[in-house]
């Protein structure tokens, strides 16, 4: 790689330039391809008991070939490789590609981590692993007719898979009055399956039925009438079936979180919450809030709150995080109890002093909440058609960020914000979108003015992740300026809430002078220029080769300046320069390259942001992003796109056929209506000659630069980029991709030692095989020498016979 940096005056900008990553056509069709990328779907089951052993299949997915290793993102969950006993030719036991024993210490807390697969291609995207406190069973056929139930116990978790149209059936024994919480996760754990519950008692009659509870998920809540049998069904809503329709469902009196008030605590410090749920010990009952019919019981707690810092130290997910939550801080809690510890509630980090409405007296304008500046307030969209006000004392002048945090909490709410007062601006800097917001107003009019200094804000962020990592959300975020000095309001509602009350559409509204900041998400690159879909991708490096990571800058209450970018845990043959995020972008390539030598690897490193933010420096570690399924560009929604723990890269065995490099290490350096010419060396390896494309990926606005064409068996060529008079300045890195075709033949090694395995059993089986003809012929030999022998043997009785016959006679 060759980037190189250097100070300019005002009216000069650096460009940094990296080794292009490959996109291959396949020699023998004309559609554009990628080089084999591991890609795990399911493993099965998708989790185990704490201190046990559980024998895991990878169940699904593609570019899995000889996956030996499987990894997750705790170090107290191990695999071993499972073996068999070696053929007559071969030495030593014999590994089972994709079967593994995995050990779980039993230290390892509950929650959801992750695992991959590692093969001859490198390290797979993630799938979510579950680390239970309960014992574990596995769903056996046949139990799809109510009569051949499969027997759960209680505070129990039954691991199974959708059967298409058919359901599975559970069978369990309960007491009058008990409260069992049974709880089935699938979206939650990266399944397919949009899955649905229901209860029957003993005649069939359907006492309780959910879905789409939790995101696609289902819980029922269900007080046991009678002493009895009872049974319970799981089915795909869709009627989908297969090995990414997975599942996993408890049932339990085990304690249950339904939500937690305040929603956020002060960073580093340990602080009084109260839990809402069912089966909380010491919870008290028969209070509001209801869920429907349900009273909830509650129960305080003193939680410690970690850090911005620690938070990257955190390996349990907590479930499956959709992109939209990058944005927010927050940590995953669950409530201890003998009977094992409950489900888990996210807790936020909050950046001002937390406030909790009173939700019985700030419904109206008149009877406004007062509260003190800076505030972050834990508030519920309850009852139905909740609008919650909110008083303030402001000077002229002074401006404060005032956001809404509802959606991107996991929830279906749509908050929409009003400010009396003037002054307010939406989040976006004038970035405008035209997606419809949660009342027909386009997102590029985010804000309405009623009447004299009043204004209303809705779904008012950017999107800078793109197709692969949505961010945005539908929660207002607005930099508000005080237009004169005494007490201003605010309103908060969700433009959904008139066909509901639900206690748990919950929002935290903070209203707080600016705190510029910033985090990282490492995502996907981009789809290529041809690509017609997005697909989940993990950074695998060829030797000799280079690939990027798409690092997307969430930028807070302001903050525009420039971010470096670094990595740190880099395995030895592995570089990455460093690349800057320029002032005012949201995302920059982090390019890596493999040296030819490098030896295999997959692992975890960490990728690094640094700004100077006023006096003081500010440093952040990124998140990873990925995509959970692969979909059409077009309908990116249905790819699902979350965060993932942990930033993970492999080193694969494979040698690239051609890698293109800039060709000067120089500083690249123009004015405002310049024009850089910059040479470029292409690596050719093996028998590759053929003609690449060169194309730019991300220039900055107001930026020239079109593809070149190096021709085959040509080592070199000239990129021209032209900037114009309006090229914001700053240091910036430009990506290239290479596309070629190239013959690729996929894994030879492995159909190497299956040559050679079918030679020597070709071998075995004709030194087998003459054994057998020799031994035939001996046999036969054998018998011929048997039957002249007994034929002797029979004349020789007869003589005998008859000399006895004779000398009787003689006598």
């Amino acid at each position: 790689m060759h980037n190189a940096y250097a100070k300019s005056g005002p009216l000069r900008r650096r460009i940094g330039l990296f080794f292009a990553w490959v996109v291959a056509a396949w020699f023998a069709s004309p559609a554009v391809g990628q080089l084999p990328i591991p890609r795990l779907t399911a493993i099965s089951p998708p989790g185990g008991q704490a201190g046990t052993v559980v024998d895991v299949a990878l169940s699904a997915g593609s570019d899995l070939d000889e996956s030996s290793q499987l990894l997750f993102s705790h170090p107290g969950i191990t695999a071993r490789q499972k073996t068999v006993d070696p053929a007559p030719y071969q030495t030593g036991p014999q590994p089972v590609t994709g079967q593994f024993q995995v050990a779980i210490a039993a230290d390892v807390p509950p929650g959801v981590y992750e695992a991959r697969a590692v093969g001859v291609f490198g390290l797979s995207t993630p799938r979510g692993f579950v680390v239970g406190d309960q014992p574990e069973v596995l769903e056996a056929e046949p139990n799809n007719e109510p009569a051949q139930a499969q027997p759960l116990a209680i505070n129990a978790v039954a691991n199974g898979t959708a059967d298409g149209e058919a359901s599975d059936y559970f069978r369990f024994d309960a007491k009058a009055g008990q409260t069992l919480v049974i709880d089935c996760w699938a979206y939650r754990i990266d399944s397919r399956m949009d899955a649905t519950l229901a209860v029957l008692d003993a005649k069939g009659k359907e006492l309780a039925r959910s879905r789409d509870e939790d995101g696609l998920d289902p819980r029922i809540v269900f007080r046991v009438p009678a002493d009895g049998s009872y049974t319970l069904r799981v089915f795909d809503y869709t009627f989908q079936g297969g090995a990414e329709y997975f599942y996993r469902v408890s049932l339990r009196n085990a304690p249950h979180i339904e939500m937690v008030f305040p929603l956020a605590g002060a960073p580093g410090a340990t602080q009084a919450f109260t839990l809402y749920g069912y089966n909380l010990p010491g919870g008290v009952s028969g209070l509001d809030p209801r869920i429907g019919t349900e009273m909830l019981e509650r129960v305080a707690v003193e939680i410690p709150v970690p850090t911005v810092d620690a938070l990257s130290a955190t390996r349990e997910l907590g479930g499956i995080l959709d992109s939209r939550t990058a944005t927010v801080d927050q940590f995953a809690y669950r409530l201890p109890s003998p009977r094992g510890a409950s489900n888990p509630v996210r807790i936020g980090l909050a950046t001002s002093p937390v406030v909790v409405e009173e939700t019985k007296s700030n419904d109206t304008r008149e009877a406004a909440q007062v509260i003190a500046l800076p505030a972050e307030v834990s508030g519920q969209f309850y009852p139905a058609r909740d609008v919650d006000w909110y008083a303030f004392e402001a000077k002229a002048g002074q401006t404060y960020w005032i956001e809404v945090i509802a959606s991107r909490l996991g929830q279906n709410v749509d908050a929409d914000l009003m400010i009396e007062g003037g002054g307010g601006r939406s989040a976006d800097s004038g970035e405008r979108r035209a997606r419809r917001g949660g009342r027909g107003r386009r997102r590029d009019a985010p804000v309405e003015t009623q009447g004299e200094g009043v204004q209303v804000f809705d779904d008012t962020q950017p999107e800078v992740g793109g197709v692969a990592f949505r961010t945005a959300s539908s929660d207002p975020i607005v930099a508000w300026t005080a237009p004169k000095d005494g007490v201003h309001r605010i309103s908060v509602r969700d433009l959904f809430s008139a066909g509901r009350g639900d206690p748990r559409s919950v929002y935290r509204l903070s209203i707080r002078p600016a705190q510029p900041d910033f985090r990282l998400v490492a995502t996907l690159r981009q789809p290529a220029k041809d690509d017609q879909q997005v697909a989940p991708w993990a950074l695998t490096l060829r030797r000799g080769g280079c690939d990027a990571v798409r690092v997307v800058a969430l930028r807070r209450d302001g903050f525009d300046g420039p971010i470096q970018v670094g990595v740190e845990g880099l395995p030895p043959g592995v570089t990455c320069a460093p690349v800057t995020i320029g002032a005012g972008e949201s995302s920059v390539f982090l390019p890596f390259t493999a040296a030819e030598d490098a030896a295999p690897f997959a692992g975890e490193f960490r990728i690094v942001g640094r700004a100077k933010i006023g006096e003081q420096d500010v440093a952040h570690v990124a998140q990873g992003g990925d995509l959970l399924f692969a979909a059409p560009q077009n309908q990116q929604t249905l790819a699902r796109p979350r965060v993932t723990s942990r930033t993970v890269l492999a080193v694969a065995g494979e040698v690239l056929p051609v890698t293109v490099a800039v060709g000067a290490t120089q500083v690249y350096e123009t004015s405002r209506n310049g024009k850089l010419e910059i040479p470029l060396s292409v690596a050719r390896r093996g028998e590759f000659k053929g003609a690449v494309v060169v194309r730019p990926q991300q220039l900055p606005r107001e930026t020239q630069l079109a593809e070149i064409t190096v021709p085959a068996e040509q080592n070199a060529g000239t990129l021209a980029l032209v900037l114009n008079a309006n090229t914001p300045l700053g240091e910036f890195t430009v990506p290239l991709q290479t596309e070629t075709t190239i013959s690729y033949r996929r894994n030879p090694e492995a159909a190497a030692r299956a040559d050679m395995d079918k030679q020597a059993a070709e071998k075995l089986s004709a030194e087998a095989t003459a054994t057998v003809a020799s031994s035939d012929q001996t046999r036969q030999q054998m018998e011929s020498q048997l039957a002249a022998a007994q034929a002797t043997l029979s004349s020789a009785q007869q003589a005998l016979a008859a000399a006895d016959q004779a000398l009787a006679a003689a006598a």
